[in-house]
């Protein structure tokens, strides 16, 4: 029989290691002394302490599970509620959680190894308290059951005197039935009491600093950098909940991929372009807290907004430079006649600016042979020039190679080749970088194989 005397008299005198005595339950066991001092605090009135336990805790309310971190919670039992304490950052406020004694449904012990587990089974979820002292989570169990019996006791006891006062009220004479307006008030009473027992939300945290509590909140600062790196292909839209918008940005991915394949230019640059805005505005509504709906967010601190803002209008104004740049390339026409490369490392030999002009982003043909051919990054031809090897002193300090590259339309054609086959070919030319010239969106007219 559960002595609730017993245990009002330690409680009112904060007697928390009296309280382990009557459970058989060593209080040194405990390593959570900094929870204990605050509990008397957190304790309503009239509120009866019946037994402890500590260790990990974990919550799964409607299937969706929650940790309350690595830290040990003080895992109180009362007459009214489950209270958990936590206090192990001396930097913040202590953090109270409470759950009522009236939606526990059952409680069962367990052993793992060395260590044991308490499962609280609530009406509409589950505690799990782990890594606890194998006999604090028996005595939790062997008190709720206890409790559990008093209460039914009690129940009992209440619906045998509502029925002997029935009984005699009808036997009674009819001056005595006024008291009959007292027991409806009374009854009426204890139906608003169940009634608004149910209605509570039996995951009522008392929290005593919300500020201080950032346990479920969404980090606007890591949600942004996932959006820039890997925004284009709907990654923060999976993560955050926004299937749709994912869905139709891998479409557009797709999309782009395959115009890159058939040398869309204009409308790939456009693509990413398109891609590159809407991230854009989804960072800007992750910052506006916009983006995540009703879920709470962390701050973001004003110098990371700042770099991200800038980051994202350098990239949307390199997606506007290849579109245009797209664009114009489009637009250029062969000015007729034929370059050999050699003509091409005069110009530069000799740095003349007027004859510099015929091959810098304009499209001209040019005659040369196959030194070697290999495939770039994305998947395009590079075609390197025979020759530059025999070239003089004088020629080597300004172009030590040249390098066109045709795209993959023409993959049937370049793999043909074989070193020392003579081409012609339309290129754009993009001047020299690192002694290096290049030239791109190249067309193949003409290949001479030799045996």
């Amino acid at each position: 029989m559960l002595m609730l005397a017993e245990y009002k008299i330690r409680t009112l005198n904060a007697d928390w290691q009296g309280i382990c005595s009557l459970n058989g339950v060593e209080y040194d066991y405990f390593w959570t002394k900094n929870e204990f001092p605050l509990l008397k605090s957190a304790l309503k009135k009239d509120e009866i302490v019946l037994g402890f336990t500590a260790g990990t805790v974990h919550l799964s309310v409607d299937g969706k599970i929650t940790s309350l971190g690595k830290e040990s919670w003080l895992v109180v039992l009362s007459t009214e509620r489950i209270i958990l304490i936590n206090a192990s950052n001396p930097k913040s406020s202590p953090i109270v959680k409470s759950f009522a004694v009236g939606k526990v449904s059952g409680m069962v012990a367990s052993q793992n190894k060395a260590l044991g587990q308490l499962v609280i089974v609530l009406d509409k979820g589950i505690i799990t308290i782990e890594n606890a002292m194998v006999n604090t989570t028996r005595s939790m169990e062997n008190v709720f059951r206890q409790l559990r019996g008093c209460e039914n006791d009690n129940a009992k006891n209440t619906a045998s005197k509502t029925i002997s006062q029935n009984v005699k009220s009808k036997e009674s004479e009819l001056p005595k039935i006024k008291d009959v307006p007292q027991n409806e008030n009374k009854i009426e009473k204890n139906v608003d009491f169940k009634v608004s027992k149910q209605i509570a939300n039996p995951f009522a945290e008392e929290v005593e600093n919300e500020e201080l509590e950032n346990d479920g909140k969404i980090s606007i600062t890591k949600a942004s950098v996932v959006a820039f790196l890997f925004g284009r292909i709907g990654v923060h839209d999976f993560i955050w909940g926004k299937t749709v918008f994912g869905i139709v940005k891998l479409i557009l991915v797709f999309t782009l991929l395959i115009a890159m394949r058939k040398d869309l230019y204009v409308f790939s640059s456009l693509i990413v372009l398109v891609l590159g805005i809407w991230v854009t505005i989804d960072i800007f509504n992750m910052f506006a807290k916009k983006f995540f709906g009703n879920k709470p967010c962390r701050e973001i601190k004003a110098v990371f907004r700042g770099v991200i803002i800038a980051a994202c209008v350098i990239d949307i104004l390199h997606c506007c430079s290849n579109l245009f740049s797209d664009i114009r390339d489009s637009r250029l026409k062969d000015y007729g006649g034929h370059v050999y490369w050699n003509e091409i490392v005069d110009v530069y030999r000799n740095n003349s600016i007027a004859d510099r002009k015929r091959f810098e982003n304009r499209r001209f043909s040019i005659i040369a042979q196959v030194g070697s051919v290999k495939k770039n990054m994305f998947g395009e031809y590079e075609v390197k020039l025979d020759g530059m090897s025999l070239l003089p002193d004088g020629y080597q300090k300004e172009i030590k190679s040249m390098v066109l590259t045709f795209s993959h339309q023409q993959a049937e054609s370049i793999e043909k080749m074989q070193k020392g086959n003579a081409f012609a070919a339309s290129c754009i030319g993009r001047g020299v970088t690192l002694g290096s010239y290049t030239a791109d969106k190249c067309i193949l007219k003409h290949v001479r194989q030799y045996r």
